[in-house]
């Protein structure tokens, strides 16, 4: 058995800065890496680990906007130092987590693999973990990714794309990382965001999404022909604010962490998805 007085549940961006801010270890069952899309702030630096404060500007044709450098990035050089730091126990090796009180019982696809026993969990999301939290009600909605790939009319200078609609509400173009295809080809991925019953309408389909991109290129571009072909359409459920509610457990709201809620009892903190741990310009200074 292992033994923690503080743990962190997750492993977005957001978890792996809160556990190298406090030198915590990580517990996930599946890493949520950001898309290549996913930018920091212009201001947002962190040097100390390897990414430096940038200023890059994108275009849609129209306007302009600046971004700084890529989450992914930042991410994946968290993940390296909190895996030397041995702060992460289970090296991703674990497909499921279920809570037991103050314990988590971890197991993998045969067997279980250890019992770890915390003071305080630090819960920042995991679709895999069973028991710590009960859903009294969720409003669910989906982030709905289309990816694309461009065979003819790849060649423009368009980094984005933005809709007033839910349905095909943010284009990203990028640098192809296809093999054997020119570095000037850019493929894209259109972002909708739509409810469960939208999912399965044809007129939200990849079908619509690439009609939608085709039209969108042929009139900020206007290339003499356009050839794109869906490579993958991924689905991501996307959590809105959430009650939950157990006989054994308080739950009221907190000011003194910048957490959504606790849960006294076993003192598990609940964060929402969509929050940051930090506020301001997040600069680590020091290890």
């Amino acid at each position: 058995m292992l033994e923690y007085d503080e743990i962190v549940i997750g492993s977005s961006l957001d978890a792996f800065l809160f556990a190298f801010k406090k030198g915590i270890p990580v517990f996930f069952t599946k890493p949520q890496i950001p898309k290549k899309f996913d930018f920091l702030s212009p201001n947002e630096e962190y040097s100390l680990l390897g990414i430096p404060a940038v200023k890059t500007k994108l275009t849609d044709g129209n306007k302009t906007t600046f971004v700084g450098n890529r989450k992914d990035l930042l991410w994946s050089n968290l993940h390296f130092i909190l895996s030397l730091s041995g702060l992460i126990p289970l090296s991703g090796l674990c497909e499921t987590i279920r809570c037991d009180k103050n314990e988590l019982i971890t197991m993998n696809s045969y067997s279980k693999m250890v019992r770890i026993k915390f003071g305080i969990c630090y819960y920042f999301g995991d679709d895999n973990v069973i028991d710590l939290l009960s859903i009294k009600k969720e409003n669910t909605r989906y982030i709905i990714y289309d990816w694309f790939d461009f065979n003819k009319g790849g060649k423009h200078k368009i980094d984005f794309l933005d809709n007033d609609d839910d349905f095909c509400r943010k284009t990203w173009f990028f640098t192809t990382d296809r093999n054997r295809i020119a570095r000037s080809i850019r493929d894209c991925c259109v972002i909708s965001y739509l409810t469960k019953e939208q999912i399965n309408d044809f007129d939200y389909s990849e079908t619509m999404s690439k009609f939608y991109l085709k039209k969108q290129i042929k009139n900020r571009v206007n290339p003499q022909k356009i050839d794109i072909s869906l490579k993958e359409r991924e689905i991501v459920k996307y959590k809105l604010p959430t009650f939950y509610d157990r006989e054994d457990v308080v739950v009221k709201p907190t000011t003194e962490l910048p957490l959504t809620a606790s849960i006294e009892k076993y003192r598990i903190y609940l964060r929402h998805l969509n929050e940051k741990p930090f506020s301001g310009n997040r600069t680590i200074s020091k290890l």
